[in-house]
Protein backbone atom coordinates (compact mmCIF):
# COMPACT_ATOMS: atom_id res chain seq x y z
CA UNK A 1 0.00 0.00 0.00
CA UNK A 2 2.79 2.44 0.82
CA UNK A 3 4.46 1.91 -2.57
CA UNK A 4 1.15 2.29 -4.39
CA UNK A 5 0.44 5.53 -2.51
CA UNK A 6 3.94 6.88 -3.18
CA UNK A 7 3.42 6.21 -6.88
CA UNK A 8 0.50 8.64 -6.91
CA UNK A 9 2.09 11.49 -4.93
CA UNK A 10 3.27 14.63 -6.70
CA UNK A 11 7.06 14.67 -7.16
CA UNK A 12 7.72 18.39 -6.73
CA UNK A 13 8.44 18.25 -3.00
CA UNK A 14 9.98 14.78 -2.75
CA UNK A 15 13.72 14.78 -2.04
CA UNK A 16 15.08 11.36 -1.01
CA UNK A 17 18.57 11.73 0.44
CA UNK A 18 19.23 8.89 2.89
CA UNK A 19 21.43 5.91 2.09
CA UNK A 20 18.62 3.50 3.03
CA UNK A 21 16.44 4.98 0.29
CA UNK A 22 18.76 3.63 -2.43
CA UNK A 23 17.70 0.07 -1.69
CA UNK A 24 14.01 0.97 -1.50
CA UNK A 25 13.98 2.84 -4.81
CA UNK A 26 16.12 0.26 -6.60
CA UNK A 27 13.70 -2.47 -5.49
CA UNK A 28 10.70 -0.45 -6.72
CA UNK A 29 12.37 0.10 -10.09
CA UNK A 30 13.03 -3.64 -10.45
CA UNK A 31 9.49 -4.63 -9.52
CA UNK A 32 7.52 -1.92 -11.34
CA UNK A 33 8.61 -1.00 -14.90
CA UNK A 34 5.88 1.68 -15.03
CA UNK A 35 6.95 3.76 -12.01
CA UNK A 36 8.65 6.82 -13.47
CA UNK A 37 8.66 8.66 -10.15
CA UNK A 38 10.89 6.05 -8.49
CA UNK A 39 13.33 6.33 -11.40
CA UNK A 40 13.28 10.12 -11.14
CA UNK A 41 13.97 10.02 -7.39
CA UNK A 42 16.69 7.39 -7.72
CA UNK A 43 18.29 9.35 -10.55
CA UNK A 44 18.41 12.40 -8.30
CA UNK A 45 20.12 10.36 -5.59
CA UNK A 46 22.68 9.02 -8.04
CA UNK A 47 23.40 12.45 -9.48
CA UNK A 48 23.86 13.92 -6.02
CA UNK A 49 26.56 11.29 -5.47
CA UNK A 50 28.33 12.10 -8.76
CA UNK A 51 27.01 9.05 -10.63
CA UNK A 52 25.96 10.99 -13.72
CA UNK A 53 25.67 8.05 -16.11
CA UNK A 54 23.34 6.15 -13.76
CA UNK A 55 21.28 9.28 -13.16
CA UNK A 56 20.86 10.01 -16.87
CA UNK A 57 19.94 6.36 -17.55
CA UNK A 58 17.19 6.45 -14.94
CA UNK A 59 15.84 9.84 -15.98
CA UNK A 60 15.79 8.66 -19.60
CA UNK A 61 13.87 5.56 -18.57
CA UNK A 62 11.41 7.74 -16.65
CA UNK A 63 10.86 10.03 -19.67
CA UNK A 64 10.01 7.00 -21.83
CA UNK A 65 7.33 6.05 -19.32
CA UNK A 66 5.90 9.57 -18.90
CA UNK A 67 7.46 12.61 -20.57
CA UNK A 68 5.04 15.20 -19.15
CA UNK A 69 6.96 16.07 -15.97
CA UNK A 70 9.08 19.17 -16.45
CA UNK A 71 11.64 18.23 -13.78
CA UNK A 72 12.82 15.22 -15.76
CA UNK A 73 13.44 17.27 -18.89
CA UNK A 74 15.04 20.05 -16.85
CA UNK A 75 17.50 17.57 -15.30
CA UNK A 76 18.37 15.99 -18.64
CA UNK A 77 18.69 19.44 -20.19
CA UNK A 78 20.97 20.66 -17.41
CA UNK A 79 23.32 17.69 -17.85
CA UNK A 80 23.39 18.17 -21.62
CA UNK A 81 24.06 21.90 -21.19
CA UNK A 82 26.43 22.20 -18.28
CA UNK A 83 28.29 18.88 -18.39
CA UNK A 84 28.10 17.44 -21.90
CA UNK A 85 28.10 20.80 -23.73
CA UNK A 86 25.41 19.55 -26.12
CA UNK A 87 23.47 22.77 -26.52
CA UNK A 88 20.82 21.61 -29.01
CA UNK A 89 20.04 18.55 -26.91
CA UNK A 90 19.74 20.85 -23.91
CA UNK A 91 17.38 23.14 -25.84
CA UNK A 92 15.21 20.16 -26.78
CA UNK A 93 14.79 19.11 -23.16
CA UNK A 94 14.25 22.64 -21.85
CA UNK A 95 11.60 23.24 -24.49
CA UNK A 96 9.82 20.09 -23.32
CA UNK A 97 10.20 21.19 -19.70
CA UNK A 98 8.68 24.59 -20.51
CA UNK A 99 5.80 23.02 -22.43
CA UNK A 100 5.04 20.89 -19.37
CA UNK A 101 5.24 23.83 -16.94
CA UNK A 102 4.92 27.21 -18.70
CA UNK A 103 4.61 29.08 -15.38
CA UNK A 104 8.08 28.08 -14.14
CA UNK A 105 10.03 31.36 -14.44
CA UNK A 106 13.53 29.85 -13.98
CA UNK A 107 12.85 27.84 -17.16
CA UNK A 108 12.44 31.13 -19.03
CA UNK A 109 15.80 32.28 -17.73
CA UNK A 110 17.55 29.02 -18.63
CA UNK A 111 15.96 28.45 -22.02
CA UNK A 112 16.39 32.12 -22.92
CA UNK A 113 20.08 31.80 -22.07
CA UNK A 114 20.36 28.65 -24.17
CA UNK A 115 18.79 30.34 -27.19
CA UNK A 116 21.25 33.20 -26.80
CA UNK A 117 24.22 30.82 -26.50
CA UNK A 118 23.04 29.16 -29.72
CA UNK A 119 22.93 32.57 -31.44
CA UNK A 120 19.13 32.49 -31.67
CA UNK A 121 18.61 36.06 -30.47
CA UNK A 122 15.24 36.67 -32.13
CA UNK A 123 13.93 33.43 -30.66
CA UNK A 124 15.36 34.38 -27.27
CA UNK A 125 13.68 37.80 -27.46
CA UNK A 126 10.28 36.41 -28.40
CA UNK A 127 10.48 33.75 -25.70
CA UNK A 128 11.65 36.05 -22.90
CA UNK A 129 8.95 38.58 -23.74
CA UNK A 130 6.37 35.94 -22.81
CA UNK A 131 7.68 35.96 -19.23
CA UNK A 132 7.06 39.70 -18.84
CA UNK A 133 3.33 39.08 -18.60
CA UNK A 134 3.80 36.81 -15.58
CA UNK A 135 6.00 38.38 -12.87
CA UNK A 136 8.97 40.73 -12.85
CA UNK A 137 12.35 39.10 -12.26
CA UNK A 138 15.61 41.02 -12.54
CA UNK A 139 17.46 38.06 -14.12
CA UNK A 140 14.88 37.74 -16.91
CA UNK A 141 14.78 41.51 -17.38
CA UNK A 142 18.57 41.53 -17.67
CA UNK A 143 18.56 38.75 -20.29
CA UNK A 144 15.84 40.45 -22.31
CA UNK A 145 17.59 43.83 -22.16
CA UNK A 146 20.85 42.21 -23.30
CA UNK A 147 18.99 40.58 -26.18
CA UNK A 148 17.33 43.86 -27.21
CA UNK A 149 20.75 45.53 -27.23
CA UNK A 150 22.30 42.78 -29.33
CA UNK A 151 19.44 43.08 -31.83
CA UNK A 152 19.83 46.86 -31.96
CA UNK A 153 16.41 47.36 -30.34
CA UNK A 154 17.74 49.93 -27.92
CA UNK A 155 14.50 51.79 -27.30
CA UNK A 156 12.86 48.57 -26.16
CA UNK A 157 15.77 47.98 -23.78
CA UNK A 158 15.47 51.46 -22.25
CA UNK A 159 11.70 51.19 -21.87
CA UNK A 160 12.05 47.76 -20.29
CA UNK A 161 14.64 48.88 -17.77
CA UNK A 162 12.64 51.96 -16.78
CA UNK A 163 9.38 50.04 -16.37
CA UNK A 164 10.01 48.50 -12.93
CA UNK A 165 11.99 48.89 -9.72
CA UNK A 166 14.82 46.45 -9.11
CA UNK A 167 17.00 45.31 -6.23
CA UNK A 168 20.58 45.05 -7.44
CA UNK A 169 23.69 43.94 -5.55
CA UNK A 170 25.45 47.09 -4.42
CA UNK A 171 28.41 47.90 -6.66
CA UNK A 172 27.47 45.29 -9.27
CA UNK A 173 25.79 47.68 -11.69
CA UNK A 174 24.66 45.04 -14.18
CA UNK A 175 21.36 46.73 -15.05
CA UNK A 176 23.08 50.11 -15.14
CA UNK A 177 25.59 48.82 -17.72
CA UNK A 178 22.73 47.56 -19.89
CA UNK A 179 20.97 50.91 -19.59
CA UNK A 180 24.16 52.77 -20.55
CA UNK A 181 24.73 50.51 -23.56
CA UNK A 182 21.13 51.01 -24.72
CA UNK A 183 21.38 54.81 -24.46
CA UNK A 184 24.68 54.82 -26.35
CA UNK A 185 23.11 52.58 -28.99
CA UNK A 186 20.22 55.02 -29.40
CA UNK A 187 22.73 57.86 -29.65
CA UNK A 188 24.68 56.10 -32.37
CA UNK A 189 21.49 55.47 -34.33
CA UNK A 190 20.51 59.14 -34.11
CA UNK A 191 24.05 60.23 -35.01
CA UNK A 192 23.95 57.99 -38.08
CA UNK A 193 20.81 59.85 -39.19
CA UNK A 194 22.53 63.23 -38.66
CA UNK A 195 20.24 63.99 -35.72
CA UNK A 196 23.07 65.38 -33.63
CA UNK A 197 20.87 67.10 -31.05
CA UNK A 198 18.92 63.88 -30.50
CA UNK A 199 22.13 61.87 -30.34
CA UNK A 200 23.63 64.29 -27.81
CA UNK A 201 20.59 63.86 -25.58
CA UNK A 202 20.98 60.07 -25.60
CA UNK A 203 24.73 60.16 -24.96
CA UNK A 204 24.24 62.52 -22.04
CA UNK A 205 21.54 60.22 -20.67
CA UNK A 206 23.95 57.28 -20.84
CA UNK A 207 25.91 58.85 -17.96
CA UNK A 208 22.84 59.11 -15.73
CA UNK A 209 21.68 56.48 -13.25
CA UNK A 210 17.92 55.91 -12.97
CA UNK A 211 17.02 55.30 -9.33
CA UNK A 212 14.67 52.44 -10.20
CA UNK A 213 17.68 50.30 -11.17
CA UNK A 214 18.76 50.02 -7.53
CA UNK A 215 22.33 50.26 -6.18
CA UNK A 216 25.09 49.96 -8.73
CA UNK A 217 26.29 53.37 -9.83
CA UNK A 218 30.05 53.73 -9.42
CA UNK A 219 31.45 56.80 -7.69
CA UNK A 220 33.97 57.34 -10.48
CA UNK A 221 32.40 55.87 -13.59
CA UNK A 222 34.43 55.27 -16.77
CA UNK A 223 32.89 57.62 -19.33
CA UNK A 224 35.40 57.71 -22.18
CA UNK A 225 32.94 56.29 -24.70
CA UNK A 226 30.16 58.65 -23.64
CA UNK A 227 32.38 61.73 -23.73
CA UNK A 228 33.90 60.75 -27.08
CA UNK A 229 30.47 60.63 -28.68
CA UNK A 230 29.39 63.84 -26.93
CA UNK A 231 32.48 65.49 -28.42
CA UNK A 232 31.55 64.33 -31.91
CA UNK A 233 27.99 65.65 -31.51
CA UNK A 234 29.14 69.07 -30.30
CA UNK A 235 31.61 69.20 -33.17
CA UNK A 236 28.90 68.49 -35.71
CA UNK A 237 26.73 71.14 -34.09
CA UNK A 238 29.48 73.75 -34.43
CA UNK A 239 30.17 73.96 -30.69
CA UNK A 240 33.89 73.32 -30.85
CA UNK A 241 34.80 74.55 -27.37
CA UNK A 242 32.30 72.13 -25.84
CA UNK A 243 33.55 69.38 -28.16
CA UNK A 244 37.15 69.88 -27.05
CA UNK A 245 36.15 69.69 -23.39
CA UNK A 246 34.37 66.40 -24.01
CA UNK A 247 37.31 64.94 -25.97
CA UNK A 248 39.73 66.03 -23.24
CA UNK A 249 37.58 64.37 -20.57
CA UNK A 250 37.52 61.18 -22.62
CA UNK A 251 41.27 61.23 -23.34
CA UNK A 252 42.07 61.38 -19.61
CA UNK A 253 40.74 57.84 -19.19
CA UNK A 254 43.39 56.00 -21.24
CA UNK A 255 44.30 53.90 -18.20
CA UNK A 256 40.81 53.71 -16.68
CA UNK A 257 38.07 51.13 -16.94
CA UNK A 258 37.96 48.17 -19.29
CA UNK A 259 39.57 47.71 -22.71
CA UNK A 260 36.62 49.30 -24.50
CA UNK A 261 36.73 52.41 -22.33
CA UNK A 262 40.48 52.77 -22.89
CA UNK A 263 40.01 52.33 -26.64
CA UNK A 264 37.61 55.29 -26.79
CA UNK A 265 39.98 57.34 -24.65
CA UNK A 266 42.74 56.71 -27.21
CA UNK A 267 40.38 57.65 -30.05
CA UNK A 268 39.58 60.93 -28.28
CA UNK A 269 43.28 61.68 -27.79
CA UNK A 270 44.00 60.91 -31.45
CA UNK A 271 41.15 63.21 -32.45
CA UNK A 272 42.62 66.04 -30.40
CA UNK A 273 46.14 65.37 -31.71
CA UNK A 274 44.99 65.66 -35.31
CA UNK A 275 43.79 69.20 -34.62
CA UNK A 276 47.13 70.36 -33.28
Amino acid sequence: KSIARAKELGPDCVFPNRRSEFAILEEVCRKDPTDWRARYYLGNLYFERCRKADAVRLWSEAVKIDDTYSGLHRNLGMVAWKLDKEIWKAIFHYERAHAANPDDLPLYRDLGTLYREAGQYVKARDFLEQARGKRTRADITSLLAQTYNQLGEYRKAVDLLLADNYINWEGQGGLYNLYTAARIGLGEQAYGKSDYAGALKEFQASAEFPKNLGPGMMSDMPLAETNYWIGLCYERMGRQADADKAFEASAKEIEKGDVRNQEFARKAKAHLDRKM
